[in-house]
């Protein structure tokens, strides 16, 4: 079966839901991959048995209106100054769900926070967590972003002008309005580094009660083929995980992402 995520591939690899595939995953086909999709499938995750392949990476990036950045900003503080010009009634220079945990963990991260520490264990109070939330509520206080806010309402504002640049994922890429020329940055690094975001693999994982194994690896093995990977590339608009085919792509907007 396919999974548009692995966050719950630990809890099935624990229960004995998923077949590790190790035996199955050959050196030559997991050379297929990047490196960082086939680490996100293994229980414990980056050092465990793999229990899926990989068909798909994504993850936040900065979706920008060239018009009005002609050059992507590099940092979150020169973020906040090219897109404070901008703000006007009911248009915003950058805008994203800083609701969800999902988006912020990128901007907690550039100031050297996260929910997580290095072993696994929850780190709320993280000096860094702490900084980034009062750099956040500052941006709310000076009426830098909007006061309610969701992921619709995100591609919403982008798809209507009222923003220059947001937090979109690849997922987004063709809700864009036709006849528009936005690209994509990485996102802007912060104090102490990167504004790292999530990264989510769909996989498809192998059922461990399946009674036609061999036929169902077989299966996997051609959804997650470079072929396969090509066509979801190329007419999905979509981030894959196998390496060749990306060679090539000159699409902007895809290789932005990469």
């Amino acid at each position: 079966f396919i999974y548009p995520g692995h966050d719950r591939l630990g809890e099935w690899a624990a229960l004995g839901l998923a077949e590790p595939l190790d035996e199955r995953a050959t050196p030559a086909l997991r050379q297929r991959f990047v490196e960082v999709s086939l680490q996100a499938l293994t229980y414990p995750q980056g050092h465990g048995r793999v229990y899926g392949l990989p068909l798909a990476l994504k993850s936040l990036a900065l979706v920008y209106d060239p018009q009005f950045l002609a050059v992507p900003p590099t940092t979150l503080e020169a973020l906040q100054s090219q897109t404070r010009q901008y703000r006007q009634d009911g248009r915003y220079g950058v805008v994203f769900d800083w609701g969800n945990t999902y988006s912020v963990a990128a901007v907690l991260h550039a100031f050297g926070g996260g929910l997580l520490d290095a072993q696994g264990r929850p780190q709320l109070d993280h000096p860094g967590n702490v900084a980034a939330l009062q750099w956040l509520r500052g941006w709310r206080q000076q009426e830098l972003l909007p006061r309610e806010i969701s992921g619709a309402m995100v591609q919403s504002m982008v798809n209507d002008g009222r923003a220059a640049a947001a937090l979109l994922g690849p997922w987004s890429l063709r809700d864009l309005a036709a006849g528009t020329d936005w690209q994509v940055a990485p996102l802007p690094a912060g104090p102490a580094g990167p504004a790292r975001p999530y990264l989510g693999v769909e996989a498809a994982v192998l059922a461990r009660n399946s009674r036609h194994k061999v036929e169902a690896f077989e299966l996997l093995d051609a959804l997650t083929s470079d072929a396969a990977a090509r066509r979801r590339l190329e007419e999905a608009a979509t981030p894959v995980a196998n390496r060749a085919p990306w060679t090539g792509q000159t699409d902007p907007r895809l290789r932005g992402f990469l």
